[in-house]
Formats: structure tokens, C-alpha cells, sequence
């Protein structure tokens, strides 16, 4: 589980971009990986084409794992393909 006061931020800076370096981000990597995706435009235009990301501040740390282990237990139920297999 990443950390980040500006989470807004990182998720749009690591995640969204569309640099060239892909060895920022694990999700970035994973797409090349899994997708074939190549860095850059392609990968920026594919994470904005097929992915959404949304934020919800959790103060509590053990509330946070568990929601968080609870939502990708019930995205898998669903048959969700998730990049974390």
C-alpha cells in the first residue's frame, strides 16, 4: 500500500503520466508487463481509456488494510482482472 500526503498528486504524476520512464511506478510497469503497453502517450491515453481512480482519506491504519483487503477480496469475486495477481 502506497503512502503519500498529496495522494492526488502522486497517483497523477506516477501513475497517469505520460513519461517515458516506466521503474516509478509498479502499476505503470505491471500495464507494460501485462498489457504490452508501451511508456508515454500510449500508456498515458490506455490508463485514462480504462482506468479509474478514486481517493478516500482513512484515518485509522487498520480500518485503511481492511478496506482495502476487502475491496480487492470483492473485485476478484467479481472476476475483475487486477494487476496485483
Amino acid at each position: 500500500m502506497g503512502k503519500a500526503k498529496k495522494l492526488r498528486r502522486r497517483i497523477n504524476d506516477d501513475h497517469i503520466s505520460g513519461e517515458l520512464k516506466i521503474s516509478t511506478s509498479t502499476f505503470r510497469r505491471k500495464v507494460h508487463k501485462v498489457y504490452g503497453i508501451r511508456p508515454g502517450k500510449e500508456m498515458r491515453s490506455w490508463v485514462i481509456k480504462n482506468c479509474s481512480f478514486t481517493c478516500a482519506e482513512i484515518e485509522n491504519p487498520d480500518v485503511c488494510s481492511l478496506v482495502e483487503v476487502l475491496l480487492i477480496t470483492f473485485l476478484r469475486a467479481k472476476g475483475e482482472s487486477l494487476l496485483n495477481n
